[in-house]
């Protein structure tokens, strides 16, 4: 795509780098977002389609949200533990 239009460079790199991080990757099973924030990042397509995950998300009352997110946030520890295991491996 850049050997077509060289100049526009800056156009295509937050494309980019937005699939690079929401990516899974082949050696830990999952994406740089994911490991970073302790969930997968929700897409504009996801949204506008209404899956499954992001409709469950809207009917939460604000405790149950805040709490769900606090479970993911205490399983992340697991998760990056597990991914390190795999790299190592």
């Amino acid at each position: 795509m850049l050997k077509r239009n060289p100049k526009q460079w800056h156009e295509k790199l937050l494309e980019t780098l937005w699939a690079y991080r929401t990516s899974k990757r082949e050696a830990t099973g999952m994406t740089p977002y994911a490991l970073s924030y302790g969930h997968d990042a929700i897409l504009p397509m996801e949204i506008a389609v209404q899956y499954l995950r992001i409709a469950h998300q809207h009917s939460l009352v604000e405790e149950d949200y805040s709490q769900a997110m606090l479970l993911e946030l205490e399983g992340l520890d697991t998760s990056r533990i597990n991914t390190l295991n795999k790299l190592l491996a």
